[in-house]
């Protein structure tokens, strides 16, 4: 088991580290010169000189990546150029709020989601089964911007139920003290007792959150059932129903077991996207978490900021994904 988790970690840090040079490529490629962006609109020649070598710039390029890479390695990301902040300092302050979104995405998708394969596969082909996978294929094909305004307009323009975007409300924010212990305003305003906060944090986490859920709940739902469906086809699945156990044990407890894997590996992936793929989302909702920080290094050719952002993406994806394959390989049969 060692030796397993071994290997993927090695291949985790070598996908990384193939990562890293990409994207430090990329920047070198892409027709844009940071040192000035760095200096300013109104820089002289000199002062962009200056600002190239302040940065590094006038070095070979093996020099700046291996640079890059022992920064990295002290936990140092860089500084911004738009915000002049160390680029790990803007991770810490924009993570949380995406983190907490994705999170609350997840478990919707897991609550909603695999009922939604379960049925459709227990009772395939019933009008049961075309109304879940429906809803799945609603979920998987509809576009983040038009899901997410079209809830906006129900919940906040036609009901009045739910704020229209934002964190917080304004009067939350100028007359209670918002706690920052984790950087999750749930936790954070629960381990206070602070209810006023935890209440308005949580109406205002409800749309983004279901947006973001929408297609991982289609998607868990379709491979709950596909996987499902396998297992029922399995001889020990029949030889059980012939022995007459109850449907629900067969279900629950033999098929959904052995059914989970792919399930698990398919949610994982997507966890690991809708962290960067909350851009929309929080850019509809005026979210501040990691999305907007993306957007906007993006629009203001903020190297040093891209590429921390790669990197942490990068470092998540692998750790999901070996965490995943030693999930899976508990089971003896995978090891084997």
């Amino acid at each position: 088991m060692w030796a397993f988790v071994v290997r993927r970690l090695a291949n985790g840090v070598l996908v990384i580290i193939g990562v890293s040079i990409l994207t430090f490529m990329m920047t070198v490629i892409i027709p844009s010169d940071p040192a000035a962006r760095w200096a300013g609109v109104r820089a002289t020649a000199e002062q962009i000189a200056k600002a190239r070598e302040e940065l590094g710039l006038d070095k070979p390029l093996h020099v700046q990546y291996w640079r890059y890479v022992t920064g990295v390695v002290h936990g140092n990301l860089g500084t911004s150029i738009r915000t002049r902040q160390p680029v790990l300092d803007d991770l810490k302050a924009y993570i949380p709020a995406t983190a907490e979104l994705v999170i609350t995405g997840m478990i919707m998708a897991l609550v909603i989601g695999m009922p939604l394969g379960i049925w459709s596969a227990v009772r395939k082909d019933s009008w049961v089964d075309h109304l879940c996978r429906a809803v799945a294929v609603f979920g998987v094909s509809l576009p983040t911007f038009w899901l997410a305004m079209n809830l906006q307009v129900v919940f906040f323009r036609w009901l009045g139920w739910l704020p229209l975007g934002g964190r917080l409300s304004g009067m939350i924010e100028a007359t209670q003290a918002i706690p920052n212990i984790t950087g999750f305003l749930l936790v954070d305003s629960a381990v206070t007792l602070n209810g006023a906060v935890f209440w308005d944090s949580l109406e205002h986490l409800l749309l983004p959150a279901i947006t973001l859920a929408a297609y991982p709940i289609g998607l868990v739902a379709k491979q709950i059932r596909s996987s499902l469906l396998e297992v029922f086809g399995e001889d020990y699945i029949l030889a059980a129903r012939a022995y007459g156990l109850p449907n629900r044990l067969v279900t629950y407890r033999y098929a959904l077991r052995n059914a989970l894997a792919p399930t698990i590996t398919v949610f994982a992936l997507c966890a690991g996207y809708s962290l960067v793929n909350t851009f929309l989302i929080e850019a509809v909702f005026n979210w501040p978490g990691l999305g907007n920080y993306s957007a906007m290094a993006v629009i203001t050719g903020d190297y040093p900021a891209i590429m921390g952002i790669t990197l942490f993406v990068a470092v998540v994806y692998v750790v999901l994904n070996l965490a995943v394959d030693v999930l899976i390989a508990l089971d003896p049969r995978v090891r084997f």
